[in-house]
């Protein structure tokens, strides 16, 4: 990560840690943006002060890799972790700095996607051999929205009523499919679908 002064680079955070670096989510303030390292061994959160070109250390489990943050409001990070043995949504709090399991309905949730309003969270969870979509609520709250084969890197439409997401077609082949928040399928996108 480099920053700008006065049109010349600097360097603020090296990236040459092994192992999983990435998922950036800027915070809607604009002042900070939280991140994943692999700094000591394991992935944790980080977040990045611009005001004080400054690194923050938010999560510390030594045995867990926290990865997918993304930010829930300006206070409010939600982000994947396996602490529990598989890989479940929990919400971090930049002020209390409280972690709480953001719900266990389901036991394997990815990719957190915050509605642009921030009322709820979009995830995919896996069970069994298949794969679908959950909506969770500001309280916690977990409805079905689809249930496939495939699914995964779900995408919340800018007016919080469409969810588009990758999955396989009936010819097998990947395709993108927009749901509204029922999991009425609306229209799919993809080389020879009917």
């Amino acid at each position: 990560l480099h920053r700008l002064i006065r049109r010349q680079r600097q360097m603020c955070i090296r990236d040459s840690y092994k192992g999983i670096n990435g998922f950036p989510s800027w915070n809607p303030n604009g002042k900070s943006f939280v991140m994943s390292l692999s700094k000591d061994g394991t992935s944790d959160l980080y977040i990045y002060e611009f005001s004080s070109y400054r690194l923050f250390k938010i999560t510390n489990d030594t045995k867990a890799d926290e990865t997918e943050p993304t930010w829930l409001n300006s206070e409010e990070i939600v982000y994947t972790s396996n602490r529990s043995g598989s890989p479940n949504l929990y919400k971090y709090n930049i002020v209390t700095k409280k972690n709480t399991l953001l719900q266990s309905q389901y036991k394997y949730v990815t990719t957190p996607k915050v509605s642009k309003d921030g009322t709820f969270v979009v995830a995919t969870f896996k069970s069994g051999k298949s794969y679908g979509l959950i909506k969770i609520t500001e309280k916690g709250k977990t409805s079905l929205i689809t249930r496939d084969y495939f699914g995964e890197s779900p995408t919340v439409s800018a007016n919080n009523k469409l969810i588009m997401y990758s999955t396989k077609g009936a010819n097998g082949l990947t395709v993108l499919k927009a749901v509204d928040l029922e999991g009425t399928t609306l229209f799919t996108v993809g080389s020879n679908v009917s």
